[in-house]
């Protein structure tokens, strides 16, 4: 009836549930797993800070807590799913973070950017780890291109046919590096 419902503990709202305002919790939600749905393109989740200092706010933690942690394991992940247009549910993208080491005083990371290339998921795009970045790391013939202000060209590492060019796209005949101008 339009109404608001209120749980409190020790006369602090730890839940309530405004017609107008939707629901807020006061502390921690504990669940097995959660969805949140809409029926059209407006945010599922939104993180808001009101704080008025220079840290870092709002602030998204994917926190694995094992009781054994290992070097290798998997530390979080952020999927981007969605369907073909058979109606198919497929992995377009992906963010992973893995431990390298676990071990104290040495903690090591790993960060990967995958996408789906030519139907095929999880083709690393770029994969940064303790002692190097690397782009194309699954060797398909993915052009690596850096765009300047006047130039759509200005490096390009031609991944099918192994050449590099600064300033225009290799065309082979001249050797591994060509330099245009």
């Amino acid at each position: 009836d339009g109404r608001s419902l209120f749980f409190k503990e020790a006369g602090t709202t730890t839940l309530s549930l405004d017609n107008a305002q939707g629901a807020t919790f006061a502390g921690t939600i504990a669940a097995g797993a959660a969805t949140f749905t809409t029926a059209d393109n407006s945010a599922q989740l939104t993180l808001i800070s009101t704080d008025a200092d220079a840290n870092t706010g709002p602030l998204l933690v994917l926190d694995r807590q094992s009781a054994s942690p290992a070097d290798g394991d998997s530390i979080g992940a952020i999927s981007f799913n969605g369907k073909n247009d058979a109606a198919e549910a497929h992995g377009y993208a992906k963010i992973e973070a893995r431990i390298v080491d676990a071990s104290n005083a040495t903690e090591d990371g790993r960060l990967e950017l995958m996408t789906s290339v030519a139907t095929e998921e999880g083709i690393s795009r770029i994969l940064m780890t303790n002692i190097e970045t690397v782009i194309n790391d699954n060797s398909k013939d993915l052009d690596f291109r850096v765009e300047s202000n006047n130039q759509s060209e200005m490096l390009i590492v031609n991944a099918g046919t192994d050449l590099v060019g600064i300033k225009g796209n290799p065309a082979g005949a001249n050797g591994v590096l060509q330099v245009t101008g």
